[in-house]
């Protein structure tokens, strides 16, 4: 009787090297075209799903009805009377105002009811003696939700990976890096430039008991800066050798 084992493999067909590369390109074939119509698919789907969004992104703008109040005595955070008694000189321009405090930052957040009363108040407490310290009040920034809506912007593709401003090491087909956005607009900053006037000095931050201040002196003379009268080094002569 024969083995079962032995006539088994005796009966089988015997495959070269060409029937076995044929069979793994036909496997191959059929795994690829799987994959291009998945694709296909899902960009499709992709496609149906993004039509009629518009583009969002966020952007920062200052809010004129919030304050910023920096370099806080640390006091106003530990004293009640103290704390009572800042309340009081920012509410002398309205009652209606709300304070939150962000003791880690030394700073106060400062929200009236309207634009008005918060640029009254910047102006009178900005660079003064509050309390025992001289602050800076300044606008707050907040994030504004921008949204573009149309199908004139493009959109992006949710992938797994987005190729957005860093070349990737394979790009993909037709793959164009996406320019950044232009830096936040600091409208105080803009102001205080404008300002600036030659020959004067302009105290940017007053100095304190332990904190030096800031001056900028503004030159007269802009030219006077460049490298034109700079001396030229003269070069080093070579020592001459005996031949």
């Amino acid at each position: 009787m024969a083995n079962p084992v032995t006539s088994s493999i005796s009966d089988r067909t015997v495959e070269t090297d060409q029937d076995l590369a044929d069979r793994i390109n036909r496997i191959a074939l059929q795994d690829s075209s799987k994959r291009i119509r998945k694709t296909i698919n899902n960009k499709s789907q992709l496609l149906s799903k993004e039509e009629g969004m518009g583009l969002t992104y966020l952007n920062t703008e200052p809010n004129l009805k919030v304050l910023i109040v920096a370099n806080v005595h640390k006091a106003v955070f530990t004293n009640a009377k103290i704390k009572a008694h800042f309340e009081e000189l920012f509410k002398l321009y309205s009652k209606e105002t709300r304070f939150d405090y962000l003791p880690s930052l030394s700073r106060v957040r400062v929200e009236y009811d309207s634009e008005k009363n918060a640029e009254v108040a910047k102006n009178a407490y900005n660079k003064q003696n509050v309390l025992g310290n001289v602050v800076q009040v300044f606008y707050a920034k907040v994030a504004v939700t921008i949204d573009r809506g149309g199908g004139n912007f493009l959109q992006v593709p949710e992938r797994e990976r987005n190729f957005l401003i860093s070349p990737p090491a394979s790009p993909p087909v037709d793959w164009e890096p996406i320019p950044e956005t232009h830096p936040n607009i600091d409208y105080d900053l803009l102001a205080a430039v404008a300002n600036l006037a030659p020959g004067t000095e302009h105290e940017l931050i007053p100095a304190t008991g332990n904190h030096p201040g800031i001056i900028v002196h503004i030159s007269e003379n802009p030219d006077g800066f460049t490298n034109s009268d700079r001396p030229k080094i003269i070069q080093t002569r070579r020592p001459q050798f005996n031949e």
